[in-house]
């Protein structure tokens, strides 16, 4: 298309835009958010607890867009990808349905909101996997 543009800021190791962990910033932000007001209740001035609500507001209102509808095909160019990128491509949709699911069960914020929750930590580890496959392209397949 003549409008299109190219996807920025492509790594070389994993073919994909480290741009797109800007797409995952509200799970970053929010087990930052989870783990600072934590951290704070520790301390003589601890957080107020407006700053989970809010980082719980934009992770629970934001879906989480996978990658070809995040540089959707209107507005960038796809290159042609390889099979080891496809498949990649298909391992973070399924991350990232992963986290949509995970954010759409009924009381996920009073079980997400415990550090050592278990949910915490599932939210955590697929937040980690995905940024691994933007950034180095490591799947665990």
């Amino acid at each position: 298309m003549e409008n299109s543009k190219e996807i920025p800021e492509v790594s070389t190791k994993s073919q994909l835009s480290r741009e797109y962990l800007l797409a995952l910033g509200s799970i970053g932000h929010y087990i930052k958010q989870v783990e600072q007001y934590h951290e704070s209740q520790q301390t003589e001035d601890p957080l107020p607890p407006r700053w989970l609500r809010l980082a719980e507001r934009s992770l629970l209102h934001r879906p989480i867009m996978k990658y070809r509808e995040y540089f959707n095909s209107v507005e960038f160019q796809h290159p042609d990808y390889s099979q080891e990128v496809l498949n990649r491509l298909e391992y973070l949709d399924q991350l990232v349905e992963s986290f949509n699911s995970l954010l759409q069960q009924e009381g996920i914020l009073a079980q997400l909101k415990e550090k050592d929750s278990g949910k915490f930590s599932s939210l955590k580890e697929i937040y980690a996997k995905a940024k691994q496959v933007v950034t180095s392209g490591l799947t665990d397949q």
